[in-house]
C-alpha cells in the first residue's frame, strides 16, 4: 500500500495518537477486526488505555466499518450493470436487431435478483461471511482460551437459511430468552443438576448486576402495572382496615408490608438490600483481609444462618472476580460494574460531582467530601471518603486510576447502591439522598444500613412519585431536612429555594439566631418576608404555622436553623403537592388525630420513622401516606376539608343564636299556641272538672262530696302541667315526649285513663275521646316542630325527624324551649336561647349537612340509629369513620342496578337469620347469601364467597357493610385488572417473606387470567357456580319389556364452595315412565 493510500484508509481516520495508531496496525488488518472485537481485547492492546478512551474509539471503528462496507456494496451493484438495447417498436419492432441476449449469450441459470436470498449480497450472504469470519478469527493463536462460538450459539450451525429465517418476524426478547435459557440449561445438564429450574439459577446469581431476576415478580409488576396498579395496592385493597388515616394510628397490621412492596421490588432483591453487612466494622481507609462474619441473619426467614449457608466469596459472587485488589482499579471496576466513568464519578461524588457547602448555611471552616454529602450510604459516613488517584509513571504520563479509602465494607455498600439505582432508575446522588434521609429520620445507633422502615419510605416515595410527581429532593426534606450542600455546579436545596432570585438584596442566611414570630426590627421583618415569599404563603398562615412549629419542637425560641425551615417547608410543601393550602393540610391532620395535634407534630417537629404494628401511635411516613390517601379520598367524593372539619371536629366555643334561630323558636311558637292541651280541650271531649263521690262518714252515713277533677295532675306523666314557681315557663299542654314510640305511648296511655275512669265511675265513652284527643295534640305538635326544623335545615319533613333520632334531640325538651322564649320576648328582646337547644340545633345542622351531600334516605339513618354495629359503628355520633363509612355506603348504592332497600333487606336478613340458624341452615343462608350479593354486584356467586371467605373464614358471609365495602374493592379492582377474586388475594396475601412457591403460584394465577380482546366487566351470575350432576346407569330403556331392570339415576349435589351436601331432601318426578322412590336424602358425598 503506497504512503497516500496509508493516509486515506480508514485506519487513519481513528483520530489517535501516532503511537497508538502504529500499536492498532500491528495488531489488526483493519477498522473491520477493531469493530468486531469486545472492548476488553481493545483494552488488552494498551495497557495504558483508559476505557473511557476505549469506548469512543471502538465506536467510531465500528462507524467507519460500516461507511466502508456501505461504500463497497453501492460499488460492486452499480459498476457491473449493464443496459441492454431497449426493445424496438412499430416498423422496426418487424427487423431482427442486435439484442443483449443474442450478443452476450449470458447464463440465466448462474445468475440472481440482487434481493434473492441466494445472491450474494443478501443479508444471508452477509451472515454466512460474519459466520466464517468468526470462525477464522477463532482459529487465530493469539484467541486461544476465549470462549468460542460455538460455545455461545450452539444453536447457529444447525439454523436453516432459508426464506422463513429471512422473513420471520420474531421479537428479540424471545430470541434472547431461548438463547439464553438453552445456555443456561446445557450448563445445568453439564453439572448433574437437571432438575434444577432455569428461573431458580437467575434466581440466585447476582452477576452480572442487573441480577438475580425475579421472574414471578416481572410476572406480577407486568400483570399490575398494565392498569398503574402495584403490589401494595392490591394488599390494602384487600385489608379490612384500609384507608388507613380512619384508624388509630393511621395504619394497621398489613400497611408496612404494602408499602415495602410498593417499591416494586422482588423478595430476593429486598432480601439483598436488607441482608446484613458481609464485612462490619471494617472501615479502615485501606483495603485489607477482613475477618468474614460466621454467621448472618436472613431478611427473609429471620433466622440465623451460618457460613456454610451463604456464600462467603462475596466479590466473585457479586463482582465476578475472586480478588478484590483488582477493583481498585477504576478501568476494572467499571468494566465489572457496566459503569462509565462519568457514573463512577457520580458514584464517589469526585471530580464534576465533587460536593460543595452551601454559603449560606453550615460551616464554611473544613473542605467536605462525599461522605458529607452525595455518597454518604457508600462512605458509610466515614470520612475520609472513596477518592480516585492517577497513578502516574516516571514522567508523569497517567498509567491508571485507583480507588483509594476504599475497605471492603465499602464495596459491600456500592454493590448495593448501583443495584438498587438501576432498580429505582435514579442517578447515585438521589439515591444517596433518599436512603440518608430515611435512615436519619429512623433514628438507630447503629450505623447506615437499609432496613425494612428504609424500604418503607422507599415504598412511600415510590407511591408519590406515580400519583403526585414528588422530587426525591422534597420527599427527602419530608423525612429529615433541607440539603445544605450541592454537588458540582448545582446549588445546594437550600439556596435553590430561598436564594435562587433576587427577590431581596440580602440572602436567606441560616444563622442560628432567634427567629421571632412577631418580628420586632426591620431585619428581622426582611428575613420573615423573605421566608414566607419563597415559600409562597403569607404573613398569617407563618405566624399560625410559627406556632405549631414551636409547640411540636418543644422550643421556648425558634432559631433560624435547617431543622425550623425544614419544618416550615414541608408544611407548605407537601400540601401543594396534594392540591391543599397549609391551613387546611394542618386542620385535616387534626382531623385525622380526632383533634390532637400527634400526626402535625411528625411534620412540625422532628421526624421519626418506626414500626408500631398494633400501637396507636404513628410515625412520619404513616401521616405522610394517610394525609395523600385521605385528601384522595376527599377530591373524589367532592368533600371540601372545610365541610369534613365542620361536621366532626367539635365547635371551639359556645354556640351562639343567631336571628335564624330566634325566627325559628318565634315562627314556632306562634303556630305551638293552638296545638297545646288546654282545660277547654278536656271540656271540648267532655270530659268533667269535677264529679259527686259518696263517702262513708264517722257514723256510717253516705255523704255526698264534690271532688275536683285535676286532669293535668291525673296525666302528668303525659302532658305537661306547667311550672306554678315559673308561670314564664308558659309550657302547660306540650304532650311529653321520652323517646318511645306512638304505638307504646298510646298503650300507655290508655291504660293510665283507663285506670282514672274506673277511679272517678265515669262513662267508658270518655276514654276514646281523652286517649284520642292527647294522640291528636301529641301528632300535631310533633309535625310543627318537624315542619320547622325542616324550613331551618333545608331538608324534607321525613328527614327531619330521623335526623332528630340521629341527634338524640327531644322534640318535647325543644317545645318547651319556644315556650319560654316566646314567653319572655316580649319583656325581654335578647331572652338567651338555651345552650343545650342551641348545642341540639347545630348537631341537627351538621348531620342534615352530611346528609344532603350524600344523599341518604330516612330508612338509611333509620337503619344506622337502630343497629349501628351493622354499619361498623360502635354508636352514631358523627365521626371521620361514620362519615367514611356513609360515604362508602352511597358509593355502594352507585355500582349496583338494585335499589337502597334490597341492600338494607340483605343486612337485615343476614345479621337477623345467622345467631338463631343451625349449622346445616347456615350453608343454606350463606349460598343464598353469596347469591344476592352476585346479583346487586353482577359478580359470580364463587367470587363473592372467595371473598366473604377472606374476611370471614369462619361463616364465610358478609354482614357488615364495612365488610361490603371491601367486596366493592375488590370487584373493581378485578374488573380494573381483569383478575378474579382467587388470583386477587393470592396476590393480597403476599409479603416479603413469603415462600417463592406462593410467589410463583400467584403470578401463574394472575398471567392465567389475562386475556386480550374481552371487556374486563365482571360478569354477572349466570349459573355458572351451580354444583348438580344427574348420572344414568343403562340409558336405554324398552317400554313393556318385563326384563328390563330399569335405570338408575344419581344425583351429586355440591354448594358453591364444591363441597358435597348432606341430608338434603331430594324430590323425583318425572312425565315419562315411574320413579321410585319419589324422595331421598343426599349421602355425606352429597348423592342421592
Amino acid at each position: 500500500m503506497s504512503m497516500s493510500e496509508k493516509k486515506n484508509s480508514p485506519m487513519s481516520q481513528l483520530g489517535v495518537s501516532a503511537s497508538r495508531q502504529q500499536l492498532l496496525s500491528e495488531t489488526f488488518d483493519s477498522v473491520f477486526d477493531i469493530a468486531a472485537q469486545p472492548l476488553a481485547r481493545l483494552l488488552a492492546t494498551d495497557p495504558k488505555m483508559h476505557i473511557s478512551e476505549a469506548r469512543p474509539l471502538l465506536q467510531q471503528a465500528k462507524v467507519l466499518a460500516a461507511h466502508s462496507a456501505r461504500q463497497f456494496r453501492e460499488q460492486r451493484l452499480t459498476t457491473s450493470i449493464r443496459n441492454a438495447y431497449p426493445s424496438e417498436t412499430g416498423v422496426k419492432g418487424l427487423i431482427d436487431g442486435p439484442t443483449y441476449t443474442g450478443m452476450f449469450d449470458p447464463d440465466w441459470a448462474t445468475h440472481c435478483p440482487p434481493d434473492a436470498i441466494e445472491a450474494t449480497t443478501s443479508p444471508i450472504a452477509y451472515l454466512a461471511d460474519l459466520y466464517r469470519e468468526a470462525l477464522t478469527i477463532e482459529d487465530n493463536p493469539l484467541a486461544q482460551g476465549n470462549i468460542t462460538l460455538a460455545q455461545r450459539r450452539p444453536d447457529l450451525a444447525e439454523l436453516i437459511l432459508d426464506h422463513t429465517a429471512l422473513n420471520q418476524v420474531e421479537p428479540t426478547l424471545v430470541l434472547v430468552n431461548d438463547i439464553l435459557e438453552t445456555s443456561i440449561r446445557t450448563y445445568l445438564d453439564e453439572h448433574n443438576r437437571e432438575e434444577t429450574l432455569v428461573d431458580d439459577v437467575l434466581l440466585q446469581a447476582r452477576y452480572p448486576q442487573t441480577l438475580p431476576y425475579e421472574r414471578y415478580q416481572q410476572q406480577i409488576n407486568y400483570v399490575l402495572d398494565r392498569k398503574q396498579r402495584s403490589l401494595g395496592d392490591v394488599i390494602r385493597c384487600i385489608d379490612p382496615a384500609y384507608p388507613y388515616f380512619k384508624e388509630p394510628g393511621a395504619h394497621s397490621l398489613h400497611s408496612d408490608e404494602a408499602l415495602q412492596q410498593d417499591t416494586g421490588f422482588g423478595p430476593e432483591q429486598q432480601s439483598l438490600l436488607l441482608e446484613a453487612p458481609y464485612y462490619p466494622d471494617t472501615g479502615s481507609p485501606a483495603v485489607r483481609n477482613a475477618p468474614r462474619p460466621t454467621y448472618r441473619i436472613n431478611p427473609r426467614s429471620r433466622l440465623i444462618e451460618d457460613e456454610s449457608t451463604f456464600s462467603l466469596d462475596f466479590f466473585k459472587t457479586n463482582y465476578g472476580l475472586e480478588d478484590p485488589e483488582k477493583l481498585l482499579d477504576s478501568k476494572t471496576f467499571c468494566l465489572q460494574t457496566g459503569l462509565s466513568s462519568d457514573e463512577l464519578d457520580s458514584l464517589l461524588s469526585v471530580g464534576p460531582y465533587a460536593p460543595t457547602q452551601s454559603p449560606n448555611a453550615g460551616s464554611q471552616r473544613e473542605p467536605i467530601d462525599g461522605a458529607v454529602f452525595g455518597s454518604v450510604y457508600v462512605n458509610g459516613g466515614q470520612s475520609p471518603a472513596i477518592a480516585i488517584e492517577a497513578q502516574l509513571d516516571d514522567q508523569g504520563n497517567t498509567l491508571s486510576h485507583k480507588l483509594i479509602n476504599c475497605s471492603y465494607d465499602q464495596f459491600d455498600r456500592m454493590n448495593r447502591m448501583i443495584r438498587l439505582a438501576r432498580w429505582l432508575d435514579l442517578p447515585f446522588d438521589q439515591v444517596d439522598r433518599l436512603l440518608t434521609a430515611s435512615i436519619a429520620a429512623e433514628q438507630k445507633s447503629t450505623p447506615l444500613l437499609i432496613t425494612a422502615d428504609t424500604l418503607r419510605s422507599l415504598g412511600v416515595f415510590q407511591r408519590l412519585r406515580a400519583t403526585h410527581k414528588i422530587t426525591v429532593d422534597d420527599f427527602a426534606t419530608l423525612l429529615n431536612g433541607l440539603a445544605t450542600q450541592g454537588r458540582g455546579k448545582e446549588m445546594s436545596q437550600f439556596d435553590r429555594v430561598f436564594n435562587s432570585q433576587a427577590l431581596f438584596p440580602q440572602p436567606l442566611v441560616l444563622d442560628n439566631s432567634e427567629l421571632s414570630i412577631t418580628p420586632n426590627t426591620d431585619a428581622e421583618r426582611q428575613k420573615v418576608d423573605h421566608l414566607c415569599a419563597a415559600l409562597g404563603m403569607t404573613y398569617e398562615t407563618y405566624r399560625f404555622t410559627a406556632k405549631l412549629v414551636q409547640q411540636a419542637q418543644n422550643a421556648e425560641l425558634l432559631r433560624w436553623s435547617t431543622t425550623v425551615v425544614s419544618a416550615f417547608y414541608r408544611l407548605t410543601r407537601l400540601p401543594r403537592y396534594l392540591g391543599l393550602s397549609t391551613i387546611e393540610a394542618l386542620a385535616l391532620l387534626e382531623l385525622l388525630d380526632n383533634g390532637g395535634s400527634k400526626l402535625v407534630s411528625k411534620l412540625a417537629g422532628r421526624t421519626h420513622i418506626i414500626t408500631y404494628q398494633t400501637s396507636a401511635n404513628s410515625d412520619t411516613l404513616s401521616t405522610i401516606h394517610a394525609l395523600a390517601d385521605c385528601t384522595s379520598w376527599l377530591s373524589e367524593y367532592k368533600w371540601t376539608v372545610s365541610m369534613l372539619c365542620r361536621a366532626v371536629l367539635p365547635a371551639l366555643t359556645s354556640p351562639v343564636a343567631t336571628d335564624s334561630e330566634y325566627n325559628l323558636l318565634h315562627s314556632m311558637s306562634l303556630r305551638l299556641q293552638s296545638a297545646l292541651i288546654t282545660d277547654s280541650s278536656f271540656a271540648e271531649a267532655n270530659a268533667p272538672t269535677s264529679v259527686l263521690l259518696i263517702k262513708q262518714g264517722e257514723n256510717g252515713q253516705q255523704l255526698y262530696e264534690n271532688e275536683t277533677i285535676d286532669w293535668f295532675g291525673l296525666l302528668y306523666e303525659y302532658i305537661d302541667a306547667g311550672d306554678n314557681s315559673n308561670p314564664a315557663s308558659n309550657s302547660k299542654g306540650l304532650v311529653i315526649y321520652h323517646g318511645e314510640d306512638e304505638e307504646s305511648f298510646e298503650v300507655q296511655l290508655s291504660d293510665t285513663v283507663t285506670s282514672i275512669i274506673d277511679t272517678f265511675n265515669l262513662p267508658d265513652e270518655l276514654h276514646s275521646r281523652l286517649v284520642n284527643m292527647i294522640m291528636r295534640a301529641r301528632g300535631v305538635q310533633e309535625t310543627l316542630l318537624l315542619e320547622g326544623l325542616a324550613d331551618y335545615l333545608t331538608v324534607s319533613t321525613d328527614l327531619t325527624k330521623t335526623l332528630l333520632i340521629w341527634a338524640g334531640g327531644n322534640r318535647y325538651d325543644m317545645l318547651k324551649e319556644v315556650c319560654r322564649v316566646s314567653a319572655n320576648i316580649i319583656e325581654r328582646p335578647d331572652v338567651p336561647i338555651g345552650d343545650d337547644v342551641l348545642s341540639m340545633l347545630s348537631t341537627l345542622a351538621k348531620l342534615a349537612g352530611v346528609t344532603n351531600h350524600l344523599s341518604l334516605s330516612p330508612t338509611l339513618i333509620t337503619q344506622l340509629c337502630e343497629r349501628p354495629l351493622w354499619f361498623g359503628l360502635s354508636d352514631t355520633r358523627l365521626s371521620l369513620r361514620c362519615v367514611y363509612i356513609l360515604t362508602q355506603y352511597t358509593q355502594i348504592l352507585s355500582v349496583s342496578e338494585q335499589s337502597e332497600d334490597q341492600l338494607l333487606n340483605y343486612f337485615r336478613l343476614i345479621n337477623n337469620a345467622w345467631t338463631e340458624a343451625t349449622e346445616s341452615d347456615k350453608v343454606l343462608i350463606r349460598d343464598s347469601a353469596a347469591n344476592k350479593l352476585a346479583i346487586f354486584l353482577q359478580w359470580g356467586v364463587r367470587e363473592v364467597l372467595t371473598v366473604a371467605f377472606h374476611l370471614n373464614p369462619d361463616e364465610g358471609v358478609v354482614r357488615t357493610l364495612p365488610e361490603m365495602d371491601l367486596m366493592v374493592r375488590v370487584c373493581q379492582l378485578c374488573q380494573q385488572t381483569g383478575l378474579d377474586a382467587k388470583a386477587l388475594l393470592a396476590l393480597g396475601n403476599l409479603t416479603p417473606t413469603s415462600p417463592l412457591e406462593e410467589y410463583r403460584g400467584a403470578s401463574e394465577q394472575a398471567l392465567s387470567c389475562l386475556t386480550d380482546g374481552l371487556p374486563n366487566k365482571p360478569g354477572g351470575e349466570v349459573g355458572q357456580s351451580q354444583k348438580g350432576v344427574i348420572t344414568v346407569i343403562n340409558s336405554y330403556l324398552i317400554a313393556n319389556n318385563p326384563s328390563d331392570q330399569g335405570a338408575t339415576l344419581t344425583l351429586t349435589l355440591q354448594d358453591f364452595m364444591d363441597q358435597p351436601r348432606e341430608d338434603i331432601t331430594i324430590r323425583w318426578s318425572t312425565d315419562i315412565g315411574v320413579l321410585e322412590p319419589e324422595l331421598s336424602l343426599t349421602d355425606r358425598l352429597g348423592q342421592a
